[in-house]
């Protein structure tokens, strides 16, 4: 981050503090709050760190954002925007990125600690016997159905291949 636009994004959460009519020592008083029910002293902002963050000398981490988050009633992904992190495109970023094996689509927290392993064989080299072709949950087509791993695929899926597969969302 340049150091005009880390002023400018130091000026921004002056202006939220200042609106709210909170000193540097108010909102650190605050945060040492938030830090003791979270039981974590990262969330604990002290005055001279806040002043330094609005004047653009330093930037600040994800606990102390939420802090300040709370201490000044916006959304963290509002105040993470004022630090130019693109939150809205994090969707759209992580579709745009090439993993090198296959995995069930979805947070392992929401597939369950009993979700079978869908990941590439080591052993399999491009597309052929070796890879999974089963009816999982599968984040990329082309890996779980051999002949759509190559260069020239429509888009069309082989409906031929998925016969018996039941198809979720």
């Amino acid at each position: 981050m340049s150091a005009l636009s880390s002023l400018e994004f130091g000026k921004r959460l002056r202006a939220e503090r200042e609106h709210l009519r909170l000193s540097l020592r108010q909102v650190q008083e605050l945060s040492r709050g938030i830090a003791e029910h979270r039981k974590n002293s990262e969330y604990y902002i002290a005055h001279s760190s806040l002043a330094d963050i609005e004047k653009g000398k330093l930037t600040t981490n994800i606990y102390k954002l939420y802090s300040l988050s709370v201490i000044y009633g916006r959304q963290y992904e509002k105040l993470a925007t004022f630090f130019d992190v693109p939150v809205g495109d994090a969707e759209k970023d992580h579709k745009a990125l090439v993993f090198p094996q296959t995995y069930l689509v979805g947070a392992a927290s929401e597939l369950g600690a009993n979700a079978p392993s869908c990941r590439r064989s080591k052993s399999a080299k491009g597309c052929g016997p070796n890879e999974p072709t089963s009816c999982q949950r599968y984040s990329n087509i082309g890996k779980m159905f051999p002949p759509l791993c190559y260069s020239r695929w429509t888009g069309a899926i082989p409906f031929t291949r998925t016969s018996g597969c039941k198809i979720t969302h």
